[in-house]
């Protein structure tokens, strides 16, 4: 999952929960993921590791251009 925080001008993008699933032609699989807290936090210019307010875009697939994308809201 690569995850984007759309407060930023510059965005920050990193990858969490990273797991290789291999699968055979047509086969379908559940994944299972926690999102907590702690893959939100980034250092910030004050270098403290926070989690700011804001919106957070989630991408599921092989990179950010994913077409299974969900937007979350940090208050």
């Amino acid at each position: 999952m690569i995850l984007k925080n759309k407060n930023r001008e510059a965005f920050i993008n990193s990858i969490k929960g990273y797991e290789k699933v291999l699968l055979n032609s047509f086969e379908e699989k559940e994944i299972n993921f926690k999102l907590g807290l702690e893959e939100l936090a980034f250092y910030n210019f004050e270098k403290k590791f926070d989690v700011e307010n804001g919106e957070f875009d989630i991408f599921i697939g092989h990179d950010c251009y994913a077409d299974k994308v969900l937007t979350i809201e940090i208050v």
